[in-house]
């Protein structure tokens, strides 16, 4: 499920704020009811998931009963947050540096083919020079005088 957080003003201040937020009971929530997918939880927290000072979304957990979670599942939360925002951050990285690695690879196929084409290419030069030189030497030229 996608949640988009301009549609839901509980949401939207999950996101703005980017701190823990700790819901014993949702129908307490003035925000809660335009929370569409989660209407049946009764009992919500959620930890936001940062790594390098760079915000990458919020991880979160609901129950339909109330009053399930406590501060304490909040502090557990918490600290599994840390790992966990640390894994999406090395997962992205190295997506990346896999990008940039095929990337690269095939512009160094690029370049292999590009230095064969001119090593060839200049191999075949001398040979037609060669042949150029010998036609126009046998000839007299048109310019010299002969006495």
């Amino acid at each position: 499920m996608t949640l988009i957080a301009d549609e839901c003003p509980f949401l939207k201040r999950v996101v703005e704020e980017q701190k823990s937020v700790f819901v014993p009971d949702t129908s307490k929530e003035k925000d809660w009811q335009t929370f569409n997918g989660h209407a049946h939880l009764r009992s919500w927290l959620s930890v936001p998931l940062k790594a390098s000072d760079e915000y990458l979304g919020f991880l979160s957990i609901g129950h339909t009963d109330t009053n399930r979670y406590t501060p304490g599942h909040l502090r557990r939360a918490e600290l599994l947050s840390i790992p966990a925002a640390a894994a999406i951050q090395n997962a992205r990285l190295y997506s990346t540096a896999d990008m940039y690695a095929s990337e690269l690879q095939k512009r160094l196929v690029d370049l292999q083919e590009a230095e064969t084409a001119l090593a060839e290419a200049q191999g075949d030069r001398p040979e037609s020079g060669d042949k150029f030189e010998k036609v126009f030497r046998s000839r007299p030229s048109p310019f010299t005088i002969t006495p």
